[in-house]
Formats: structure tokens, sequence, C-alpha cells
């Protein structure tokens, strides 16, 4: 888990390029309320049984492989932790779709696009356009559902789908449809934008704005820097907050990766040349030196015969006729 605050104040210090951040919870598969064809059908809400040996059976369903769906809000697809060590992500979209519906700001429509894999999408026995409702393992108003209570939902329309990297079939929505984006990003703005205020131009968080981002922790978290050069200075600060390290344990059980193996060999590579070019320096000096004065002498001794012949000359032009 990664606190939120830290999340707000990494964007905002101008230190970050972008950001990606995902939250997740599991859900059901209620039914398909509007299929690609136009065809709507009647699907009620979900509701908790009442009985309660029932209910534990029912909520154990929301975790269960092969029933169960893990619902990732992200404003990234392709950043997302089962794809971290993808070179490319195979998706298929909807004409007149691709995946940066995921960073949209908080739109009006009751119906939200998303993604689902391939292997959801067969068991669904779903199509590319189709609206399906999902039940959310909490009761309306976001509280721990009882027996008897209605379960709250979300109404996704499918407009991708990919191929799935983990056991457990995933579906990809908006972010803002689990987290307020204006809580780090301004208001109505896309959420793979850079930061429009940084700390250092004089943007200052609400002490209400605080109080809400301490009650939300991200699955994860993925960003850019906008100048490597700022790299040793992250980490110093991700230390000084706790966070561990590899090898490393600190206050904070959350452990950071950063992706430097590349630019840290690069530099190591730079630095071993620069060493390299400085002891070389001399000796290359001193090369330099021998060849001009080698170069100079056989000029010299290659037109010794020319040199005779100009003294002759000169000599002859001395006598006395």
């Amino acid at each position: 888990m990664i606190d939120s605050q830290l999340v707000m104040d990494l964007y905002r210090s101008g230190a970050i390029d972008t950001l990606s951040v995902s939250l997740d919870q599991t859900s059901l598969y209620t039914g398909t309320i509007i299929h690609a064809d136009g065809t709507v059908e009647d699907v009620p809400p979900m509701r908790v049984p009442t009985n309660s040996f029932t209910i534990d059976n029912f909520m154990a369903k929301f975790g269960r492989e092969g029933v169960g769906i893990r619902l990732i809000a992200t404003n990234d697809f392709r950043n997302a932790p089962a794809f971290y060590y993808l070179d490319n992500v195979p998706v298929t979209f909807l004409e007149g779709y691709d995946d940066s519906f995921l960073a949209e700001a908080p739109g009006d429509s009751d119906i939200v696009n998303a993604l689902i894999s391939t292997q959801l999408q067969d068991r669904l026995e779903v199509d590319l356009g189709d609206v399906i409702r999902i039940a959310l393992n909490s009761a309306r108003g976001g509280r721990t559902p009882r027996g008897g209570d209605e379960l709250d939902y979300f109404d996704l329309r499918i407009v991708g789908t990919y191929e799935q990297q983990g056991i457990m079939e995933t579906i990809y929505m908006p972010l803002y449809m689990m987290f307020d984006t204006s809580l780090i990003w301004d208001e109505g703005q896309r959420t793979d934008e850079p930061a429009s205020l940084t700390f250092d131009e004089g943007y200052t968080p609400t002490e209400e704005q605080m109080d809400q981002l301490y009650a939300v922790d991200f699955d994860s978290a993925t960003f850019k820097l906008t100048e490597t050069k700022t790299l040793g200075q992250l980490k110093d600060y991700l230390s000084e907050y706790g966070y561990s390290q590899v090898n490393h344990i600190s206050k904070l059980r959350t452990f950071i990766v950063l992706d430097d193996a590349i630019f840290n060999n690069a530099v190591a590579s730079l630095k071993q040349q620069i060493r390299y070019v400085n002891t070389l320096y001399p000796f290359l000096y001193l090369l330099v030196g021998v060849i001009a004065f080698v170069v100079s002498y056989l000029l010299v001794i290659s037109r010794r015969m020319e040199l005779a012949t100009l003294r002759g000359m000169a000599l002859r032009r001395a006598l006395p006729s």
C-alpha cells in the first residue's frame, strides 16, 4: 500500500513528469444490461442473502478464482503491476477507442468504459460494446454489507479486451471511479498530465484535502522523473519518509522500486570511459608530440635531394664568371 499523501507530494514537487496509480477491489458479475446490438435487459442490483450461513458463502465468492472479479481503477493501464515486465500489452479495442479513456476527468454518464481480460470475456460470454453490471463488495454508501443489503454496483461498457497475465480475472476502469482525482490533480484535469502548479509555484493543499488523502492508500504508483539529476534527491526523500529499500527495512514496510538499472549502467559506463580518457590523455599528448616530430623529420629527409640541388644552384650563382 502506498500513502496517497506521499504520491501527492511527489506529483506537486515538480520532479515528476508522469504519474500512474491504481486501486482495486473484488466484485461479482450481475448481468449484461445492454447488448452491443442495442437489446436491453432488466438486471436488478445484487442483494446479500439474509441467512447467516448463506452470507458467509456469498461473501466468499468475491475472492474465489473463476467467480470473483478483480476490479482495478487506474489512469494508465499499461503501467499497471500486472504488466510491469512486459514490453507490449496486446489489446483489442472497439472502433474509435483507446486506453486514454482511463485518464479522463469524471463525466456525467452512469455508464463507464472499461477493459476486460479475454478469459473473463469468454466466461461471461460478452462482446465488445456490451454494458455489464458489476456488484461491489460494499453496500450503498460504501459501508460493509449486511444481510438483505443491496450491493453497490458499476455499469461498465466493454470497449477493449487484453490478454490476462495473472490468475484473477480483471477489469480495468478509469481512476475516478474509486478515487477523487481532484485531491491530487486539478478539478477537471486529465490524470495523465503534469502538475499545472507545484509547491515552489505556490500550490498549498487544504487541511480537508490532506485528511481525505490520509484515508486512501494506493495499491500501486508508477512515475517518471522530469530530470535524472533529481534521482539522488528522490531516494533521500523516500528514505527520510520511511519507505523500505531492497535489503534495508525501514519503519514503513512498503518498498519503492526505482527502475534505474539502465540509467545506473549508463552512468557507470560513462564514468569508466571518462577514467580511461583521463588516464590516457598524457600518453596521447606524448604520442602526438612524437608523431609530429617523426613526421617533420621524415619530411625533411624526403626532401634532402631537393635541398642539395638548391644549395648547388646557390653556390654556382655565387661563383665569379
